[in-house]
Parts: C-alpha cells; sequence; structure tokens
C-alpha cells in the first residue's frame, strides 16, 4: 500500500505541531521518524493512521493505484503506541481471540503462532500483567495482523534489553512487502531495522542521514 501525506499540517488551538509535512510512503519501506518529545511524532503517526484529522493538506492511500476510502484505511494499517491499549479483563489467550475476530491473521501465521510469539501467562488477566509484558501483548498482535502498514510509536518503551532482542527478531520476521513506520527517540534502541529516516523540529519534518 501507499501512502502519499501533502501539505499536512496540525495546529491544537494555537499551537502549530505539523507545518506542511509532505511524505510518501511505498510498500516494504522501513521508515523512522526521530525527534525529541513533543516534536509531534504521535502527531503525525495518529493522522497517517486515520485517527487524527490534519488541519490542512491531503492524505491518500491506494494499492495498485487503485485508491482507498480514507473510511476503510484502518482495514489495511496497525498502529502500536503509549495512547493504545487492549482489553485488560481478558486473558491473553481470550484477547487473541477477540483480536483475530475483528482483523485478520497474517496468512503465514496461525494462532499458535501467536499464543507462543510471548512468553506470558495465557490465563491470566491482562490486568496483573507488567508493563513490559503488557508492550509484548500490543506488539506480538500487531506484527501478527495482516496489515499493510505497521505503525509504531516507541515501540520498546517498558521493554528491558531482552525485550528489544525480541522486538527486533519480531521486526525481520516481518514479509518483506509491510512497510514499517516507527516513531522514537531512541533510534539506537528501535531504528536500527530502519533504512530511511526522517527528522521531525519544530512541526518540519526533513530526511536525516545515519
Amino acid at each position: 500500500m501507499q501512502c502519499r501525506a501533502q501539505g499536512i499540517s496540525k495546529r491544537f488551538n494555537r499551537n502549530q505541531v505539523l507545518d506542511r509535512i509532505d511524505l510518501e510512503i511505498d510498500p516494504g519501506d522501513r521508515i523512522a521518524i526521530l525527534g525529541s518529545n513533543g516534536s509531534g511524532k504521535s502527531t503525525l503517526l495518529r493522522i497517517l493512521a486515520g485517527q487524527l484529522a490534519p488541519s490542512k493538506g491531503k492524505l491518500s492511500y491506494s494499492i495498485q493505484d487503485s485508491e482507498i476510502d480514507t473510511d476503510k484505511v484502518y482495514r489495511h494499517l496497525t498502529l502500536v503506541g503509549p495512547y493504545t491499549d487492549v482489553y485488560r479483563q481478558f486473558t491473553f489467550s481470550e484477547l487473541v481471540d477477540f483480536h483475530f475476530s475483528l482483523r485478520e491473521l497474517r496468512s503465514d501465521l496461525d494462532r499458535a503462532d501467536v499464543l507462543k510469539a510471548i512468553d506470558v501467562p495465557l490465563k491470566r488477566p491482562l490486568r496483573s500483567f507488567s508493563s513490559g509484558m503488557l508492550q509484548r501483548v500490543k506488539l506480538v498482535l500487531a506484527f501478527a495482523t495482516q496489515a499493510e502498514i505497521v505503525l509504531l510509536d516507541e515501540p520498546t518503551m517498558n521493554l528491558d534489553d531482552a525485550g528489544v532482542a525480541w522486538f527486533e527478531n519480531q521486526i525481520a520476521g516481518l514479509p518483506d512487502d509491510v512497510t514499517l513506520v516507527i516513531a522514537s527517540n531512541e533510534p539506537e534502541r528501535e531504528t536500527r531495522s530502519c533504512t530511511t529516516r526522517y527528522r521531525l523540529d519544530s512541526g518540519t519534518l526533513r530526511p536525516e542521514h545515519k
């Protein structure tokens, strides 16, 4: 799936968070959006995901030159960030069943693959999980979902070194045609797999070279 952001701006009251951003995303891209806390990374990802509307500008999605209606974009992407959550009254096993009753499982995986992807109790409610365990739960659901674009906002938050290694292994296992966009203020922990980098500063997005 291709995504085109043209002149995207976002203002909250008098605060200009994003200023005329242009971004092209193609199938299989591995993109890092770097910036300090409060730079607008989360706002940009939520706009790309269709959760927020831009104040100005145009956002379009297409598959093989066929444009996708904005109200159907959610079927083609998945988003994990500090502002996304899961139903904590469920067990992990119940959550997997619920999630994949709503979203399609990747064709190269089955339910057992998802359940064994992380080492967590299957029959304990998620409300008893640590923050690191919950982060792995959110990530594994995103990685296992059939989606053309995976959007991750500070994905290693609450993960220890072993969790970061697990995260990198999951990234390596994504199909080549899946697009990955990672927003991060810790590039050495989170964006080593990314081949294209941008820096978001003062509302402006610019290419950044390693």
